[in-house]
């Protein structure tokens, strides 16, 4: 969908939900996103949800629509690494700085995001300007994040975690 902002582009991400009462937390968990104004992070314009019923039973359909610069940091770096090119010392500190930014706007509302990847992170190519997507995921409250991160661990599913995190041999293994 077009924006109102020319070099963005407003994306739709669906989720489904089996049942109503993590539909509604879900929703309420959006409802605070959509507060969220800041040059920092991705815009959620809107979004809708409803129940849909199949022949014997019934989901809950939700859509968020998120302005999203028109690349990402990923492609970014890996069209870099095609041209044998790398950022700048300003280049680098001008994402960071942005990207703590938006950290704090979120520390405000007391979420944690906890999927910061360079995918996840809009860019205008034009000014330079890093806008971070909202984390809509359940680990965007602490006992959401280490729950999150503590299962990601046990699949081994590409797991990337700061060093910093306490995260105990107990709440690891489970044991």
């Amino acid at each position: 969908f077009p924006s109102h902002d020319k070099n963005a582009i407003v994306v739709c991400k669906e989720i489904r939900v089996n049942e109503e009462k993590p539909a509604i937390a879900f929703v309420n968990k959006i409802q605070s996103l959509v507060t969220i104004n800041s040059p920092y992070v991705c815009k959620l314009v809107d979004y809708s949800a409803l129940q849909q019923k199949d022949l014997c039973s019934s989901f809950y359909v939700v859509k968020m629509f998120i302005e999203f610069p028109q690349t990402d940091l990923k492609k970014e770096l890996e069209y870099r690494l095609e041209q044998k090119s790398s950022y700048n010392h300003d280049e680098l500190l001008n994402i960071m700085y942005q990207q703590i930014n938006a950290l704090k706007v979120f520390e405000h509302q007391k979420m944690y995001h906890g999927h910061i990847r360079p995918i996840l992170i809009g860019l205008n190519k034009s000014n330079w300007h890093t806008k971070l997507i909202p984390n809509t995921e359940e680990n965007r409250t602490k006992q959401g994040f280490y729950q999150y991160h503590t299962e990601a661990l046990k699949s081994n599913n590409g797991l990337y975690i700061s060093p910093s995190f306490d995260l105990s041999a107990s709440i690891v293994t489970g044991k």
